[in-house]
């Protein structure tokens, strides 16, 4: 968590760090989900920081009492962006998250007082939830819900182009076969072969890109020696002679998805070929984390596909080789047939996806991207230095604004996205943490 006026509210009141430590207590080792429990407390604690700028209300404890009802439905409105005047809230998941979080408060606070035998902090909290029950829905959930469907409306939906997807498809699979043949004589390329097998995964089993990134080595060793996901004899018996081949072309590895659910992703015989290759090269490339899609050192954390953004939907003019764009209010069905050309040469693509106007956009530089790392100049870092020396002193990360000012104030940055440079300052920031440390 970064350091500032929130950490500090949240350090100093002890019902938010009691949530946080129940939080961790129900989703266990599970890594990732740390940042979410950060999200949590630092919401609670914007909250906190703007009822003490209009009331007496010192803490959430203060804020789960029934007289201070009126000051939280004031407070979140304005922590979440309310407009008077349009009656819409400018982020209204904000809002409808911190009534959760609060509700759950609540409930914390009923059962210890319950422990300690505490009857009037037990009305407090019961009081608040008979309030919650009641008002909080007329209050904030109605508003705010209406908000996020209104936002949703009257939006254009670009779809990637058929020929698009396979030249992208193509593209990483050549990439694939040439990272294998090299990878033995340089451990070093295991990197950028972790990274395209992650993308190839994502984009074939149209899967959550946090869910194929946190596979675990295990569970495809698993699936490999013991055939995980075969179909029952009977059920083979039903199907045809193209889905039994489907059944035995393709191996499924089940992974744990959102809340916990089963969920398959299925490999090709040439990426799970491609994947053993990966799995092999492990010791050389130093990797110690038990996901398949592991970086190499000491990182803690596998290969996001997030981080992959060489690939992004931009306005007509900026396609390239596309002449037509489509809309859709369905996007399940044209993204099946994406994946059904995933893997099927072009004279195997089904008829049907013929008549589909898909459409994606490939940066001119996504070759050049997907297998280089850009290294900061020195001018480019004295630029950083200077343009970010308080975020920089404060350990805080420059919001898209900020980056943004920079490019435009500073020549030599103006080739990079925001986004590069809010992680190159990011960097930064753990460099000078680092260095800190050793002194």
């Amino acid at each position: 968590m970064q350091n500032d006026d929130v950490k500090l509210t949240v350090e100093q009141d002890k019902r938010i760090l009691s949530f946080g430590e129940r939080l961790l207590k129900k989703h266990g080792p599970q890594e990732h989900k740390i940042q979410y429990i950060s999200q949590e407390l630092r919401e609670l604690g914007r909250l906190v920081i703007c009822c003490k700028s209009v009331s007496n209300v010192k803490s959430v404890d203060d804020v789960l009492k029934s007289c201070n009802w009126d000051v939280l439905i004031k407070c979140i409105k304005i922590v979440a962006g309310y407009d008077e005047q349009s009656q819409m809230f400018k982020t209204p998941s904000l809002a409808l998250k911190i009534g959760q979080s609060l509700e759950k408060c609540a409930r914390y606070k009923r059962s210890d007082a319950i422990k300690e035998n505490n009857k009037c902090k037990q009305k407090e909290a019961e009081d608040f939830l008979c309030l919650y029950k009641s008002d909080w829905k007329d209050d904030v959930s109605s508003v705010a819900s209406n908000s996020l469907n209104d936002q949703k409306y009257n939006k254009a939906q670009l779809l990637p182009l058929t020929d698009d997807v396979v030249k992208l498809n193509k593209h990483l699979q050549s990439t694939a076969n040439s990272l294998c043949k090299k990878i033995g004589n340089n451990p070093d390329l295991y990197s950028k072969l972790a990274q395209v097998l992650l993308t190839q995964v994502i984009l074939f089993n149209r899967r959550r890109s946090g869910e194929a990134e946190r596979m675990l080595l295990e569970g495809f060793n698993d699936a490999i020696k013991n055939g995980s996901g075969r179909p029952d004899p009977v059920v083979m018996s039903t199907l045809t002679e193209f889905e039994k081949h489907l059944c035995t072309s393709h191996t499924r590895v089940e992974i744990r998805g959102k809340r916990g659910r089963k969920v398959p992703v299925l490999l090709t015989d040439k990426m799970r070929q491609q994947i053993e290759v990966l799995v092999y090269n492990r010791n050389k490339a130093n990797v110690k984390q038990p996901y398949l899609f592991a970086r190499p050192g000491e990182f803690t954390k596998p290969y996001r596909g997030k981080d992959f953004d060489e690939i992004e939907f931009v306005p007509e003019k900026e396609i390239l080789e596309s002449e037509s764009e489509s809309e859709t209010d369905d996007l399940t069905v044209i993204e099946k047939d994406v994946a059904d050309v995933m893997d099927f040469s072009e004279s195997d693509t089904p008829k049907n996806l013929s008549k589909k106007k898909l459409h994606v956009a490939v940066k001119k530089n996504f070759t050049k991207a997907a297998q280089t790392r850009h290294t900061w100049s020195k001018n480019e870092k004295i630029a950083l230095e200077c343009q970010f020396q308080k975020n920089i002193n404060l350990e805080k990360v420059p919001c898209k604004l900020e980056c943004l000012n920079a490019i435009k104030n500073q020549s030599c940055l103006a080739r990079f996205t925001w986004k590069h440079i809010k992680y190159a300052v990011k960097n930064l920031i753990t460099s000078r943490r680092r260095s800190l440390k050793k002194c």
